[in-house]
């Protein structure tokens, strides 16, 4: 509790000095991403500012801290309390509290599924703060025309946001998706090098999310769901898993 009060009053400290002393964006500058979804921004307007920290204070203060979007948990903890507002004050005043170091960091790489003997292959790279971009391919080299001599590739290409993944034993976390979107709109067409390229929305392996558990490398294979491609004893490489779609996507070497 006496934690908890030194927050609040931090953050009450940093808000009000900034709100008597002018004008927000020109005392304490925002912090900025590159990312569709900025860390740090829990209202909602595409960056992180000191009115991010008020909102978060202010939904804890009137019990709607439940409402506040996954980007508020500037802490990465896996929840939104005000310890998530002062980290903001704090970064923005030029103190050193900063969010910890994120479980992605060890994970980040390419992933690759192959969905059985169909040959549609879906990969993506993560990355160490939990963003992914991918593609799902499936290529017809008999499906062409003059204008298309080298065939059809169908292609759904993608990008999106995991959540922080919650350690569930010494070998598995859990994570499900924090968004996902199509970088190129279903039906679109382009022809490169003599290929057709059109785009969907299908991704195997990414079709149906509810929970995905990351199986890290040397985890024990029987003590696993049954998995596509894999065998031995234990995984020689870390393993990306939906469950919905018993679809596994193992880290390239």
């Amino acid at each position: 509790m006496k934690t908890k009060r030194l927050l609040s009053a931090f953050v009450a400290g940093v808000i009000t000095t900034t709100v008597f002393t002018g004008a927000m964006s020109n005392i304490i500058p925002s912090i900025t991403a590159n990312a569709a979804d900025v860390l740090g921004d829990a209202n909602g307007d595409g960056k992180c500012d000191i009115r991010d920290a008020a909102y978060i204070a202010k939904a804890i203060s009137t019990g709607k801290a439940s409402a506040l979007p996954l980007t508020a948990d500037y802490n990465k903890n896996g929840k939104v309390d005000i310890r998530d507002a002062a980290a903001i004050a704090m970064k923005l005043s030029g103190g050193k509290m900063s969010s910890p170091t994120s479980p992605f960091k060890d994970f980040a790489g390419k992933y690759s599924y192959s969905a059985g003997v169909s040959g549609s292959h879906t990969s993506f790279t993560l990355k160490a703060d939990g963003s992914f971009e991918g593609e799902c391919s499936d290529s017809f080299w008999t499906e062409k025309t003059s204008s298309y001599p080298n065939g059809t590739v169908y292609i759904c290409s993608f990008k999106g946001r995991f959540t922080e993944p919650q350690k569930v034993n010494s070998y598995t976390y859990k994570m499900t998706l924090s968004n996902i979107a199509l970088k190129k709109n279903r039906g679109y067409e382009e022809i490169k090098n003599g290929i057709r390229y059109v785009y969907t929305a299908s991704a195997p392996g990414f079709n149906e999310v509810k929970n995905m558990y990351i199986y890290t490398k040397g985890a024990p294979i029987s003590n696993l769901p049954p998995m596509w491609g894999i065998s031995g004893s234990k995984l020689s490489n870390t393993v990306i898993y939906n469950e919905v779609e018993k679809a596994n996507f193992v880290k390239a070497k």
